[in-house]
């Protein structure tokens, strides 16, 4: 995260470079390691947290399930009813669990007030649990637009046309990453969730204590 906002302090100095060697590419390009060397910058370090994430997003991802699966996450924490819920659930034949199942079927009633506010019409787990578990997506949705905007860089300025504009086209598909993230979280336990609600606190308070200091 460092260098990451170590590459954006940098972008002033990388544009004089750009604007007093325009005519000569190799120049540009020996000037810009001089300052990489000079400033102690990796541009690919800033993808290492990424990287680093996905091996142990895995495996977190399988010892949770084993664990719910071995009925070992059935304590609540916080405000979320169960650590192994809503997928893996009793109702919801464990060990294989149904994603997103435990929202969209099974709903209870007798049909006569088709309302879902009001009337006899209850999901699977019920209103509070399914109200708790939907919750947490949508936390970590918004958590996860405030990282994301924190990390990405700003357009820059200085480039061509062409480039400029596939830079933004690659901002506007990132934009929805938060949206796929939500929705991949309504299908895993709520445990696996809480893991990426703080990992994304995290990175937001660590971007912000570097960016200030």
């Amino acid at each position: 995260y460092s260098s990451t906002e170590r590459m954006k302090a940098m972008q002033p100095y990388m544009e004089q470079i750009k604007e007093r060697y325009a005519n000569d590419q190799q120049m540009q390009n020996i000037m810009t390691a001089k300052l990489y060397e000079d400033t102690n910058s990796n541009p690919l370090l800033g993808c290492l947290p990424a990287f680093l994430q996905i091996p142990v997003f895995i495996a977190l991802y399988r010892s949770i399930l084993n664990l719910a699966n071995d009925k070992l996450l059935e304590e609540p924490f916080l405000f979320v009813p169960t650590l192994e819920g809503p997928t893996l659930t009793d109702k919801l034949q464990l060990p294989q669990g149904r994603g997103i199942d435990w929202l969209t079927t099974q709903w209870t009633g007798d049909g006569s007030t088709p309302s879902f506010l009001g009337g006899d019409l209850q999901p699977l787990l019920g209103w509070e649990d399914t109200a708790a578990y939907c919750a947490l997506p949508l936390i970590i949705v918004a958590t996860q637009y405030l990282t994301q905007a924190l990390i990405t860089p700003p357009v820059d300025e200085s480039l061509d046309e062409k480039t400029k504009a596939s830079q933004k086209r690659v901002q506007g598909i990132l934009k929805y990453i938060p949206l796929s993230i939500g929705w991949f979280s309504l299908q895993v336990p709520s445990a696996l969730c809480l893991y990426w609600f703080t990992s994304n606190i995290m990175s937001a308070v660590s971007t912000t204590s570097i960016r200030v200091s």
